[in-house]
C-alpha cells in the first residue's frame, strides 16, 4: 500500500522542530534535556496509536473493498486470488498393442457433457490398453467425473474403442475462489502474525489450495482433541479442511484435496521450498483431516401466517436456516478474531432467524427450538473439526 506509517525517530525529530519552533529556543545536545524527555514520550505515544489507526484502517478496507479493490489489497499481501482449475483424469481404453492415441483426439464425459485434451501422445500397451491422462477443457468442478464413469472419442481411432472408463482421479477441479471467502482469507492475514511454523501459517498455507474453504488447525493430536482420551502431544498439529460448496455442499472435502491440502501445507508451490520448519516437516506429526457436520433440527411452534404465502415462508425459514448453520463455525482461541467468534448455537439465534422471515411476511410464531435428534437443548458449542447443518430431510417441522 502507498501509506508508510512513520518510524518513532522520525516523529521524535519532528516533535522536537515544533517544540523549538514554538518556544523559540533550540534544544541542548544532552539526552536529559527537557525537551528531548518530551518529545521521546510523545514520539512513543503518537507511534503506538499511529500504527493501531493503521491497522484499523487497514482492516476497515479490506472488510469493505469491493473485489477490484481486494486485489489490490492481495497484490500488497501476496495473497493472490484462487482461480477455477481443471479437473484431470487418467482413463482406460481398449486399443490393440501398439495402437497410437494422438493429443487431438477428445473425449467427451458422459455424465457432465465435458471435453477432456489427452495430456501426451498415447501408445496401447501388450495388454491392449490405452492408459490415458488427459484435462478438462472447461475449468470448474463441471469437469469432476468419478472412478468408473465413462467418455467418447470425437472420432474413430483405427485398432481403439471409442469409449474409455475412469480409473484414477488426479486432481480434483475447483470452481473460482469467492468474493467473501478471498476477503476472509486477507482478514485473517491482517490479523494474525506468521512465524514459519504457528497455527496462523497452517492456515494460511492451506487455504491456498484450490478447492479449500476453510481450515482450521489446532496443536495435539486428533485423538487427545476429539475425545480428551490419552495424553495430548504439545508438538503435534491436526488441521481440519472444510471444502468449497461447489465441492460438496456441507464442506467435507474429498480424500483427493486432503492431499493436495496436505502438499500445500508441506510446500510452497512456487519455490517448492518446504513451508514449515518445525512440526510440518514431520508427517507423523501432522494430520490433516475432513471437517465433520452435526445436523440439527428446528421445531417451531404456533406458526400462522397467511394461506396464501404459507408454503413460500416455509422455504424461506429452512433456507434462512441453512444460511445460519453454515455460519456456524469452530473458534480457535488465539488464532481466531474474537469478535468473530460464533461457534455455538442457541435458542435466541434460532428464534431470531425464524422470526426476521415471518414478521417479513406478517405473519407470527410463539417458539422455535432446536435438537440434534431427540429433545430440545437450549445450546449447542461447536467441538474440534465440527460444523453445523440443518437436515437435508424434515429439517424444520411445525407444532
Amino acid at each position: 500500500m502507498a501509506f508508510i506509517t512513520q518510524t518513532t525517530q522520525q516523529v521524535f525529530d519532528s516533535a522536537i522542530n515544533f517544540i523549538e519552533s514554538k518556544i523559540n529556543q533550540t534544544t541542548p545536545g544532552a539526552d536529559k534535556a527537557y525537551n528531548k524527555v518530551l518529545a521521546g514520550l510523545l514520539s512513543m505515544l503518537y507511534t503506538i496509536l499511529l500504527k493501531f489507526a493503521t491497522d484499523r484502517a487497514k482492516e476497515v478496507l479490506t472488510i469493505s473493498a469491493s473485489i477490484i479493490g481486494l486485489r489490490v489489497i492481495g497484490q500488497g499481501r501476496n495473497i493472490e486470488e484462487k482461480v477455477a482449475t481443471s479437473a484431470v483424469h487418467t482413463f482406460e481404453v481398449p486399443a490393440l498393442f501398439g495402437t497410437i492415441i494422438e493429443t487431438s483426439v477428445i473425449y467427451t464425459g458422459d455424465a457432465n457433457g465435458v471435453r477432456y485434451q489427452p495430456n501426451a501422445q498415447v501408445t496401447a500397451a501388450v495388454t491392449n490398453i490405452a492408459t490415458i491422462t488427459a484435462t478438462a477443457l472447461t475449468p470448474g468442478v463441471v469437469g469432476n467425473l468419478a472412478v468408473g464413469q465413462t467418455l467418447q472419442a470425437d472420432r474413430q481411432v483405427s485398432g481403439a474403442e471409442t469409449q474409455g472408463t475412469i480409473t484414477v482421479i488426479v486432481t480434483t477441479a475447483a470452481n473460482a475462489e469467492e468474493v467473501e471467502a478471498y476477503r476472509q482469507r486477507l482478514l485473517d492475514d491482517e490479523r494474525t502474525e506468521g512465524g514459519g511454523s504457528d497455527s496462523a501459517d497452517y492456515r494460511k498455507n492451506a487455504e491456498k489450495t484450490p478447492g479449500v474453504n476453510r481450515a482450521f488447525p489446532y496443536t495435539g493430536n486428533s485423538t487427545y482433541l476429539e475425545t480428551g482420551l490419552g495424553t495430548i502431544n504439545p508438538v503435534a498439529i491436526t488441521i481440519y479442511i472444510k471444502a468449497d460448496e461447489s465441492i460438496d455442499p456441507d464442506g467435507v472435502p474429498t480424500a483427493q484435496l486432503l492431499l493436495d491440502a496436505d502438499e500445500y501445507i508441506k510446500t510452497d508451490q512456487d519455490t517448492q521450498l518446504a513451508n514449515q520448519v518445525l512440526t510440518g516437516d514431520i508427517d507423523s506429526l501432522r494430520e490433516v483431516l475432513p471437517i465433520f457436520n452435526t445436523t440439527f433440527f428446528v421445531v417451531v411452534s404456533g406458526f400462522d401466517v397467511s394461506g396464501d404465502v404459507k408454503a413460500l415462508v416455509k422455504s424461506d425459514i429452512e433456507t434462512a436456516l441453512k444460511a445460519y448453520f453454515r455460519s456456524v463455525q469452530p473458534f480457535i482461541l488465539g488464532l481466531d478474531f474474537i469478535l468473530d467468534k460464533n461457534d455455538e448455537v442457541t435458542v435466541p439465534s434460532v428464534s431470531s432467524v425464524v422470526e426476521d422471515v415471518v414478521k417479513a411476511a406478517g405473519g407470527k410464531f410463539t417458539a422455535a427450538t432446536f435438537n440434534v435428534g431427540a429433545g430440545s437443548l437450549l445450546s449447542f458449542t461447536l467441538e474440534v473439526g465440527e460444523l453445523a447443518k440443518l437436515a437435508d430431510t424434515g429439517g424444520v417441522s411445525y407444532v
